[in-house]
């Protein structure tokens, strides 16, 4: 059994602040070294964080934000890693919102992006999500 050190709110606020970190970072023209390393950290732990506290959707754009902050780091393993677990953590539900409907961006978005610097090329065509219209 595992004992909680961290109660619900601190985790809901570390989760948002973490989010936003990473987003002012993804927002920067250019990063430094240190930044790049900073900005994965952060992205992790705010997903660590919704997923203690946070619902489906939020659990669901953590993995997005993982993904895109891959991607934009040009590292493809981890990108395309965290891209489905986006589309397919609630493709069975009727409810089921995509995180690009939050945040203008999906596994359909990354994944794609992701495969057309990446070594394997072909499999952007295949992507079996597509991206919900606004």
């Amino acid at each position: 059994m595992s004992e909680t050190i961290i109660d619900v709110a601190t985790h809901r606020k570390l989760a948002v602040q973490f989010f936003n970190l990473v987003w002012s970072l993804l927002d920067k023209p250019m990063l430094t070294a240190e930044e790049e390393e900073e900005m994965i950290h952060a992205t992790h732990a705010s997903r660590y964080h919704w997923g203690v506290v946070g619902t489906d959707k939020e659990r669901s754009i953590g993995e997005w934000q993982i993904s895109r902050v891959y991607a934009d780091l040009n590292r493809a393993e981890p990108a395309i890693h965290h891209a489905p677990r986006d589309e397919l953590r609630g493709a069975e539900r009727d409810d089921y919102t995509p995180a690009a409907a939050t945040n203008g961006g999906s596994a359909a978005e990354v994944v794609p992006r992701t495969y057309s610097w990446s070594s394997n090329t072909a499999s952007a065509s295949s992507w079996p999500f597509h991206t919900i219209d606004a």
